[in-house]
């Protein structure tokens, strides 16, 4: 497929977020299918694979005209084309698309086929169109390119449907889970993101004596196994061969399922707790003095003054407010990863400890045999059950009190009200984002959507590491984790050998002079910006009088908003460069202003009012948490020189 002047120009174009594809391409010589050119009954082109044809004989351009007109068409409506056929459906959408199209051609055959006869420069060289036939490739730039709170539709020709039916349902579940993950994301960054960059600061004094997790690569490289224990249900079926084999395995637990391994008498080597909201429910009541704790920076500050044996870091990249300490702290974080779920925290431990052999426990990643958790697990009493009259599995609770608690410690000062609430949303949610994936014996098996990201996360895992790892999984009826051979516990476990565990030294500091100059320079940088946001509310004041006379578009308001505006761009430009803490923050709170500002209608009164009116938000919280973080870091300065200064 070389010297084809129209084929180099469409390629040159995909070459540019797609170089893999291009070579892929470039490398066809010769076509195993049958791919020809026909005419519809208006003499449009058409294209035949194996004698079918992939566009309507009665009207191309009316097809592809149809399937558009019946979609939502604004700039936060991403569309997601199953199959290129002729290029009709695609040059449709990329002629009128306002949001981004993204189209996948299972078939190379076809995309080689096409591509060397029709010239689609005018098309793919648009900034909101893009052309894949490797599915990974696809969810890479789909992430980086879907804005936030849009709307994603997967959208097909018919001829496809019955051409690759069985392959298109598969990728509308992949792809479904990579628009979870998404949304998953945005909810973390709008929601969790600002508390975990609290936390962080709140913990900077107790970070300073916990040495981080790759002081001890490789402390167990050999044939040694680690035991990863998750909190399904399963997990109450193997407790006792668990225990029967306890001195083969280096046992790691979840926090989950922590209670119901010492609660039958299993008292793992590592635990593993990674959340900054409260989970000393978890441990509550038990002791732990002889488990070390693996732990991220932003975890629950209490947690972090726990008596475990020994508190072992993980800064996790992926945890983005981690990037924080390991900044300050001059650590390389690339070999540390996480993926929104503690047992894959644990399972990455092993992997950094040296484990050759890791052997998953309670990893169902479904609902199993009418359970959702272990007996013991913290949403104890959860059960599905098949409703007859909405016609779909849901999720139960056989004793709401419990469940509502479980969510809290004893020390919470919510009112029962308030936590039966906040269990409703819960139970609510889980029922909302239930989903289906492939089990271990080839059936369906009901999960959630964050379930089913997991087990593709896992899935990525094996790929990554399978010609270093022997890799177990004992569940034998959840979810099916590709790259994990489904065995008993009894049989991954029986014939290993007895399990030494490895001190871990703790001699190790980190150099607090330089952390406290890092920390000290990171205030200063607050202050700048604070003194910027002090602008900015000031302007702001000024606003609101003008707005009292309900002029929206009056040049004092106009000229004014300008400059509210100017100190925005500063602050998301030159600010976010020089300081990590303010970064995060930027990037958790402008997600809803910059969404409206790609939807605004600068002709529009209401428009530009609804801009103003998030732009005072982002400005309001900024303030308020910069204000909260510069107090806890000045703080936290204080209690660390006194530390140094009791060291002598």
């Amino acid at each position: 497929m070389n010297n084809n002047p129209v084929l180099d120009a469409n390629l040159a174009c995909i070459s540019k977020y797609n170089p893999e594809l291009k070579y892929k391409l470039m490398r066809i010589n010769s076509l195993e299918n049958d791919i020809s050119f026909s005419e519809t009954v208006l003499k449009e082109a058409n294209l035949l694979y194996n004698g079918f044809p992939l566009h309507n004989n009665y009207g191309a351009e009316a097809e592809a005209k149809e399937i558009f007109s019946k979609l939502e068409n604004n700039s936060l409506q991403m569309h997601v084309i199953y199959g290129f056929g002729l290029g009709y459906l695609v040059k449709h959408f990329a002629e009128n698309s306002l949001g981004k199209v993204f189209v996948y051609e299972p078939n190379i055959e076809i995309l080689a086929a096409v591509l060397e006869v029709v010239d689609f420069t005018e098309d793919f060289s648009k900034n909101n169109v893009f052309i894949f036939n490797d599915f990974d490739v696809l969810k890479k730039v789909y992430i980086a390119n879907c804005p936030y709170n849009a709307n994603t539709s997967i959208i097909f020709l018919p001829s496809y449907k019955k051409l690759f039916g069985e392959e298109l349902t598969l990728f509308a579940n992949k792809f479904n889970l990579v628009m979870g993950s998404v949304v998953i994301n945005n909810n973390y960054l709008k929601h969790q993101l600002s508390p975990a960059v609290k936390m962080l600061c709140k913990n900077l004094d107790s970070l300073i004596k916990e040495p981080y997790l790759g002081l001890y690569k490789d402390l167990y490289k050999g044939d040694e196994t680690a035991v990863i224990v998750s909190a399904g249900p399963t997990l109450d079926r193997d407790v006792e061969i668990l225990k029967k084999y306890r001195d083969r395995a280096i046992i790691f637990s979840v926090g989950q399922a922590l209670k119901t391994l010492m609660n039958n008498g299993i008292t793992p080597d590592f635990v593993g707790l990674v959340e900054a909201n409260n989970q000393m429910s978890q441990i509550e009541g038990l002791d732990v003095s002889d488990i070390d704790l693996i732990i991220e920076p932003i975890a629950y500050s209490e947690l972090h003054k726990t008596d475990f044996k020994h508190i072992i870091s993980y800064p996790s990249h992926t945890s983005v407010p981690n990037l924080i300490w390991t900044n300050f702290a001059n650590i390389d974080a690339s070999d540390y990863v996480s993926s929104g779920t503690v047992s894959y925290t644990v399972l990455y431990s092993a992997k950094i400890l040296g484990f050759k052999n890791i052997v998953l426990v309670g990893q169902d990643l479904a609902y199993v045999n009418g359970k959702c958790y272990s007996k013991d697990a913290r949403y104890t009493g959860l059960r599905y059950e098949y409703d007859n009259e909405a016609g779909r599995v849901k999720v139960c609770v056989d004793d709401f009190e419990t469940f509502a608690n479980s969510f809290f410690d004893k020390n919470s000062t919510l009112t029962t009200e308030q936590k039966f609430n906040l269990a409703k949303m819960r139970l609510d949610s889980i029922n909302r984002n239930l989903y289906f994936v492939k089990g271990i014996e080839g059936q369906m098996v009901p999960t959630t959507n964050d379930y089913a990201s997991f087990v593709e996360q896992i899935a990525d895992f094996a790929k990554k590491f399978k010609n270093d790892l022997n890799l177990y999984n004992t569940s034998l009826c959840g979810a099916k984790i590709e790259g994990f051979e489904d065995i008993s516990l009894e049989d991954a476990l029986k014939n290993r050998n007895i399990a030494t565990r490895k001190e871990l030294k703790t001699d190790f500091s980190y150099n607090v002079p330089n952390i406290l100059n890092n920390i000290n320079h990171e205030i200063e940088v607050v202050s700048n910006i604070l003194k910027l946001l002090k602008t900015a509310n000031t302007l702001i004041e000024r606003c609101e009088n003008i707005l009292k006379g309900n002029n929206i578009l009056s040049i004092p308001f106009m000229e004014i908003f300008k400059q509210i505006f100017v100190i925005y761009l500063d602050l998301s430009d030159t600010y976010c460069k020089n300081g990590k803490i303010f970064s995060f923050l930027h990037k958790a709170y402008s997600l809803e202003l910059d969404n409206c500002m790609k939807t605004c209608n600068n002709s529009n009164p209401e428009s530009i009012k609804a801009v103003y009116e998030k732009l005072k938000a982002y400005i309001s919280m900024v303030s308020a948490d910069l204000n909260e973080i510069q107090s806890v870091l000045k703080s936290k300065v204080t209690v660390i020189d006194e530390m140094l200064n009791s060291k002598g």
